[in-house]
């Protein structure tokens, strides 16, 4: 089943299932991609023929649910491929994985994980990883300051802007809070980041979460339960109106053909928003 439109995460019954959504109408993606376990936080290459997703399997050595990093392609007919669980470094023990960005070349990732010298390291964060003539490279991780102090919640990730100059981040500062709050954190000239700004036009008292920059970098979606959705968390659209990344037009809700009672996240789009 072609793409036609965007990816987005759709809580149904006690489970994830990935969809892909045509204007009108939510298609599943097959047995290529959904099992009888959870998926979720699908990330797709610039053409649309790859996509990476966490999938989530009990495993008893860890006594719980363990989110893996898995990979599907869409074939010439279509159709989803059967996904393969992916080596070190997107894989390692029991660490939850997951790719929040990849370039429009398909050369450079954003994975979950903060990686000094080719080893995770016992800490929340992200690594760049590079594609080499040999696969790919060991992960560099991204040092952004303070963001170790701030994020104190159950839950974070974020985005790599298209352009690469900067980051979309979400995490909570109140210690084990569930309900969190969209920051940008710049890329400077030399290649480190910024300590993350609170986007105060964006932010409510209920949870914004899971952001994505579309292809043209100033458009973003994001999943929030804030007043006027339909249910549980809803996918917000918004438009940034100025360069500094503090200023959006007000979000509006993608509606009942994207979203519905139940929880959706992980809105994702290729680089023709296919």
């Amino acid at each position: 089943i072609m793409i036609k439109r965007f990816l987005v995460l759709i809580l149904v019954l006690s489970g994830f299932l990935t969809y892909a959504q045509t204007e009108t109408t939510a298609i599943n993606l097959g047995p290529g991609v959904n099992t009888k376990f959870s998926e979720g936080h699908p990330m797709l290459s610039a053409d649309g023929k790859e996509m990476y997703f966490w999938r989530a399997i009990f495993k008893k050595d860890a006594n719980r649910e363990v989110q893996g990093l898995w990979y599907s392609k869409l074939n010439d007919n279509g159709v989803w491929t059967t996904a393969k669980y992916l080596p070190p470094p997107f894989n390692i023990g029991n660490r939850a994985s997951a790719v929040f960005f990849v370039s429009p070349d398909n050369n450079t990732l954003l994975i979950r994980g903060f990686f000094v010298n080719g080893d995770r390291q016992n800490q929340d964060g992200f690594s760049f990883l590079n594609r080499g003539l040999n696969g790919f490279k060991d992960p560099v991780g991204i040092v952004i300051p303070d963001s170790d102090k701030m994020g104190i919640g159950k839950y974070s990730g974020g985005c790599l802007l298209p352009d690469g100059k900067g980051l979309i981040l979400y995490f909570s500062e109140s210690k084990d809070g569930s309900n969190c709050d969209l920051y940008y954190s710049a890329r400077k000239d030399d290649g480190t980041f910024t300590v993350p700004a609170y986007i105060k036009s964006l932010n409510s008292q209920f949870d914004e979460s899971t952001p994505f920059v579309a292809s043209d970098n100033r458009t973003l979606y994001f999943s929030s339960d804030r007043k006027g959705t339909l249910g549980d968390n809803d996918i917000w659209k918004t438009t940034r109106l100025d360069d500094t990344w503090q200023n959006w037009s007000e979000p509006v809700n993608m509606g009942p053909s994207i979203n519905s009672s139940k929880w959706e996240a992980y809105f994702t789009l290729d680089a023709k928003a296919e």
